[in-house]
């Protein structure tokens, strides 16, 4: 058919008859809820790292696979609209221009190991500045490529024979959960926004009557407390 004359490269991959790139998806996924969980804390609640140690290693290793990712996507097939219904593009040349335009920014984005580009630095003004907290929550952008793994809970209904409507229900009660996560790490990194001693700060109170109280442990010092 027309279709098969235009598989003419061996590495182009097709995702809907590939069994490795069914566990490749079920790889990135899992990934992808470690950044969903673990970064926003990590932006909000901790100092970037001045030595090598094991959450800068495993972070390092996450941008790794996510950048062997990136240049899977380069000959990964894609579903293009034609007169006769859906079909798998092939070209390498139509397939990488595609994803030049759609998702390559965001995904390149994300794997830049900024944790990492400040330790190498060794600057304790790079370090500690404000804005390489903000420019850390750029990792949250891997959370976007999530639109791309409905394979992957059709996988989950499949093998696990759940019902389309508990599944739905299932992703929604998934998302308000991580969504309030996020939302409580966002309103514990406002704390770093503001520096102290100037503008009243939401734990200020709490600070102030845990010092009353003679407590060693301050809010604003601990990580779950703040949380």
């Amino acid at each position: 058919s027309g279709l098969d004359a235009e598989i003419t490269h061996k590495c182009v991959v097709n995702p809907d008859t590939s069994k490795c790139m069914n566990y490749w998806e079920m790889l990135i996924c899992i990934l992808m809820s470690y950044v969903a969980l673990v970064v926003p804390v990590q932006v909000a609640m901790m100092p970037a790292p001045d030595i090598v140690d094991t959450k800068l290693i495993i972070n390092c290793l996450v941008d790794l696979i996510f950048a062997y990712d990136v240049i899977l996507q380069f000959v990964t097939m894609y579903q293009r609209k034609t007169e006769g219904g859906f079909r798998w593009e092939s070209r390498l040349k139509k397939i990488s221009c595609h994803y030049l335009k759609s998702w390559f920014l965001i995904d390149f984005v994300s794997i830049i190991p900024f944790d990492l580009i400040s330790l190498v630095s060794e600057s304790k003004s790079m370090q500690q500045a404000k804005a390489v907290k903000l420019i850390r929550l750029l990792r949250l952008l891997k959370l976007m490529r999530l639109c791309r793994s409905t394979r992957f809970f059709r996988l989950i209904e499949l093998h696990m024979s759940v019902e389309y409507g508990k599944l739905a229900l299932m992703k929604y009660f998934a998302m308000l959960m991580v969504i309030a996560h996020w939302l409580a790490n966002l309103w514990a990194l406002t704390l770093t926004l503001v520096d102290t001693g100037g503008i009243d700060r939401w734990v200020d109170g709490f600070t102030e009557r845990e010092l009353e109280l003679n407590i060693m442990e301050l809010t604003e010092n601990t990580p779950w407390k703040l949380y």
